[in-house]
């Protein structure tokens, strides 16, 4: 993977994705004119070990390329794990979304906010969640 890195930048207050909080620096590749995170590094750990069973940020995400990174890399230090629900994006959604920590649950095509919704339920059931905070991809307004 480290060929495919052609720059390696600081994180800075305002950037797009993944800017602030946890990670200290991105790394990103140069894909058709744009760049597109690849990796990251972390320095806050999970939550709180005080935490009784497992607590989950899950997100409907259509098309939020530019908002995602930050708001999973947000998230990651309140919950023991991110779920974002890819609701057919045509866009880098997911694969930010991956890059930043989390876990990306696919619907093919685009089924609209309630099915986003449901398969977020349907996640934290099989998950064994015993909390589950459902978020906009967008972050706050």
């Amino acid at each position: 993977m480290a060929s495919e890195i052609t720059e390696s930048l600081p994180i800075e207050d305002g950037d797009a994705n993944c800017s602030t909080i946890t990670a200290d620096l991105i790394h990103f590749k140069k894909m058709k004119g744009s760049n597109t995170i690849v990796d990251f590094t972390t320095t806050n750990g999970s939550p709180s070990s005080s935490t009784n069973g497992k607590v989950i940020a899950a997100m409907p995400a259509y098309n939020e390329e530019k908002f995602i990174g930050k708001t999973v890399v947000g998230c990651k230090p309140y919950v023991n794990e991110v779920i974002v629900i890819n609701d057919g994006s045509t866009d880098a959604t997911a694969m930010i979304a991956t890059a930043c920590g989390a876990t990306v649950i696919y619907h093919e095509q685009n089924m609209g906010y309630g099915a986003s919704i449901r398969t977020c339920f349907e996640t934290a059931k099989k998950m064994q969640a015993t909390a589950m905070v459902i978020l906009d991809a967008d972050g706050p307004t």
